[in-house]
């Protein structure tokens, strides 16, 4: 059977002479074998009776004859002929069944992947795939209206006929196309259709065959990643670099997510418990509820610092750490912390004041023995911690009234708080006598301590006025001397009338008969407004009763702290008159005497008056 154009067919044609008479002028012809054919005594030829001639000829098959099925009948039809002088024509015929094998084979091929060659994979949105299809006809006919589809690439490059181009694909011949496909984030997020590559399937089709498909598979390295990066922006106003120093600082964050891998990524959320809420997120790609793929999201929180953040020193590592972690449906949860510094200034300040001295105010002095000096001290956390355990000591005040709490009524000082404290103190006598220890106030300090700090302490210092004074004053109840011998008893009181005591206080009398007594005894001791009393006494000589008229008597008192005080006491002298002559004239003398004694009693009228240093 003839099953290949160019298939020759050989045949051979006997012509016999079956008659009683020479045949002449016999001729054969074939016009499939081109018309005459060859016959050993040549064409024509005289054929003798009862004689045969063997004429052969050969026919290559046409690939027209295999495509028409030999016109139709499933063979090739070959009729000879023979022709004489004698004979009308005589003609036979020779079919050779035709073997018809139409058949076409498409290939398809990935030739490379976004530049990596045909052994690449995808791994990217974007990522252009490249193809070569090939439809080869594999069977003994042409086929005709030839076309190749493919859905994933659409319109295909081509074809390139190998052979004639005629718009057949002749037997043998093979038709080439070309196609890219550019690679869809699709494609990445369902990792192929779950099957981790992208199939692609040409098909071939024609009048004569059924279709026929191939296809070929790029695998897909899909890598689903993404980070989480969280930074502080701004603390209480003072930039990224910022310190949480106080209460109420405010601490800003960013927190960025990013797709850093190939797939979209899906219900990706961000959580912090110590932001909550957040705000956002803002995408920075398409808004669509997925992170897709080198997409960032945004968000961003606040956290407002407290006191026990900066009292525990965050915790107790220097920092307020805060972690934000994100979760999606496709990865596990990724996280990431930012840590705000804390600068921990834990201080505290003391103030001792004087409130009143001796109900003279703050700005009084103490000036007497019992004068109360009020106090009050002021404990102030200027620092920006708590403070614990404090507690204020004042020797000199003992114990103290307080403390009234400015703030949260809890026991502790808390920051910008004030715990306020008041005593009083009673100035005593020494006080004054050693003018304060010696420079001039009373001195207190009082202490503050706590938990957290040193002690720090502040003193108040009260002025003191010594003001040392005494006064003499003497006295007697002679009021007159009227003959000699006569004794003039004296009293004298020593009077402390300053604010210091008075030691080695004496009385000196130098007209006295003998050394005042006194009491307390001299040298005495004399506290402010105390007294010494003394006595003492002085009989009249001859002497003085003839020639004064005033006995005058002057005493000093002196002490340690005072300038000498003198008084006197003066005892007007009566002599009795002399005997008066009538008619006798009264002596100049006695006239001059009379004088003097008035003038000595105005004298003894001044000097009654104390006389006080």
């Amino acid at each position: 059977a003839v099953n290949a154009a160019g298939d020759v067919i050989s045949y051979q044609i006997v012509v016999s002479n079956t008659g009683n008479q020479e045949l002449t002028n016999v001729e054969v012809t074939d016009p499939l074998l081109g018309g005459t054919v060859s016959c050993p005594s040549g064409n024509p030829f005289t054929l003798a009776v009862a004689t045969s001639e063997t004429c052969t000829g050969s026919y290559a098959a046409t690939q027209a004859d295999i495509d028409n099925n030999g016109g139709g009948d499933g063979d090739i039809d070959n009729t000879a002929t023979v022709s004489s002088d004698q004979l009308p024509d005589d003609s036979d015929s020779a079919n050779v069944p035709i073997s018809r094998n139409p058949a076409y084979n498409l290939t398809k091929s990935v030739t490379d992947v976004d530049g990596a060659g045909a052994g690449g994979s995808v791994d990217a949105a974007g990522d252009v795939i490249t193809y070569q299809i090939v439809v080869a006809n594999t069977g003994n006919t042409t086929i005709t209206g030839v076309s190749v589809s493919d859905p994933l690439l659409g319109a295909l490059s081509g074809p390139t006929e190998s052979g004639t181009v005629n718009g057949d694909l002749d037997v043998g011949e093979t038709w080439t196309y070309g196609g890219t496909y550019a690679v869809v984030q699709n494609d990445l997020d369902t990792n192929g259709g779950g099957d981790g590559d992208i199939d692609n399937t040409a098909t071939v089709s024609s009048n004569e065959l059924a279709d026929d498909s191939d296809s070929a598979a790029v695998p897909i390295a899909g890598a689903a990643s993404y980070s989480i990066v969280k930074t502080v922006t701004d603390v209480g106003g003072d930039g990224a670099d910022g310190t949480a120093d106080e209460a109420g600082d405010v601490v800003s964050y960013l927190i960025v997510v990013t797709n850093t891998g190939n797939q979209t990524i899906t219900g990706a959320s961000v959580s912090d418990p110590l932001l909550d809420p957040l705000t956002g997120p803002t995408e920075s790609g398409t808004v669509n509820g997925d992170l897709d793929v080198g997409e960032n999201w945004s968000y961003t929180g606040s956290y407002t610092v407290l006191q026990s953040d900066i009292d525990d020193n965050g915790g107790g590592d220097g920092d307020i750490d805060n972690t934000a972690t994100v979760s999606s449906n496709e990865l596990i949860d990724q996280e990431d912390s930012a840590n705000a510094p804390i600068a921990q200034n834990p201080s505290y300040d003391l103030v001792k004041s004087v409130t009143d001295v001796g109900g003279d105010g703050a700005a009084g002095t103490v000036d007497m023995a019992g004068d109360t000096v009020s106090y009050s001290l002021v404990v102030t956390n200027t620092g920006n911690t708590t403070i614990t355990g404090v507690s204020v000591s004042d020797p000199l005040l003992g114990a103290l009234t307080g403390p009234t709490e400015s703030g949260t009524v809890n026991g502790d000082l808390d920051v910008g708080e004030t715990w306020t404290y008041t005593g009083t103190y009673d100035a005593v006598q020494a006080d004054i006598d050693t003018n304060g220890g010696g420079d001039g106030d009373i001195d207190n300090t009082a202490t503050v301590s706590s938990n957290e700090l040193a002690d720090d302490s502040d003193s108040a210092a009260v002025p003191v006025t010594q003001a040392a004074a005494m006064t003499l004053e003497k006295s007697t109840t002679t009021t007159v001397v009227t003959e000699a011998n006569q004794v003039i008893d004296y009293s004298f009181v020593i009077t402390n009338t300053g604010n210091m005591t008075l030691t080695n206080v004496t009385l000196a009398d130098s007209q006295a008969d003998a050394t005042p007594v006194c009491v307390p005894a001299q040298p005495a001791t004399l506290a402010p407004a105390e007294e010494m009393n003394c006595t003492a006494s002085k009989a009249v000589a001859q002497n003085e009763f003839d020639s004064l008229n005033v006995i005058t008597n002057v005493a000093r008192a002196d002490s340690d702290q005072t300038a000498s005080v003198l008084d006197r006491a003066d005892v007007p002298v009566r002599r009795p008159p002399p005997p008066v002559v009538e008619g006798i004239p009264v002596p100049v003398d006695s006239k001059w005497a009379l004088l003097l004694l008035a003038l000595s009693m105005l004298g003894f009228a001044w000097h009654r008056r104390p006389v006080r240093n």
